[in-house]
């Protein structure tokens, strides 16, 4: 027979792992968050004796999913990149990422997930699918009203389809949030880059982008 007490410590554990969930649920504050993106892109790619550079307007949307130290940060832009060189195509760029991520501090996430970038052209597309492992840190810069954020993140070649070999690519964001009032209305202001090496470092492609955003909820 089961001794009484361990059947005690069973029905405990039992009762436990039951009611977790539910009181993990109670104590998480669900948030969401959703902003419209105007951007400006430049797109440089060097490598073999030639260079090209295209740059235009673009639009997208972010949205930020958070529970408990949870959280899915979702974002999509387009642009249609008109060449300021002789030699660059003309691209219609769409771009998305679906990143899962854990706070580990109030101010520090970890994150990972998809990231895909195509380029469409006369000739063809180009397609990026890579997965990212990012870095994120946010604090208030005056409470209540600014906060400031960094990001950093690495990736690593799924599926793309350049005649190169894939060498690295990593790539970086900063900005600052302005809360509009007492709404759950927010601006935010934003500087990216990405750089990706190829081919034994013959040839280096970089994405520069400044982003607007005109967003309502709150992600933290």
């Amino acid at each position: 027979m089961i001794p009484l007490t361990l059947r005690r410590s069973a029905a405990v554990a039992a009762v436990t792992a039951l009611t977790a969930p539910a009181g993990l649920s109670a104590q998480g504050d669900l948030r969401f968050a959703a902003g419209l993106t105007g951007a400006y892109v430049w797109v440089h790619s060097d490598g073999a004796g030639t260079s090209e550079a295209l740059k235009a307007p673009g639009f997208g949307v972010k949205a930020d999913l958070v529970w408990w130290r949870l959280g899915l940060n979702l974002r999509y832009l387009q642009a249609d990149l008109k060449p300021t060189t002789t030699d660059a195509l003309r691209r219609d760029m769409t771009e998305g990422r679906a990143l899962l991520g854990l706070q580990l501090t109030s101010w520090l996430d970890l994150a990972t997930g998809p990231q895909v970038r195509s380029y469409g052209t006369a000739v063809g597309t180009q397609r990026w699918f890579l997965w990212a492992v990012a870095a994120r840190g946010e604090s208030a810069l005056l409470p209540n009203i600014v906060r400031g954020y960094a990001e950093f993140w690495t990736v690593f070649p799924v599926d793309v389809n350049v005649p190169e070999q894939w060498n690295d690519g990593f790539g970086g964001e900063v900005g600052v949030t302005l809360a509009l009032s007492h709404l759950p209305l927010w601006l935010r202001l934003a500087y990216r880059l990405e750089v990706y090496r190829l081919g034994d470092g013959a040839r280096r492609e970089t994405v520069d982008a400044v982003t607007l955003d005109l967003g309502i909820g709150r992600r933290r």
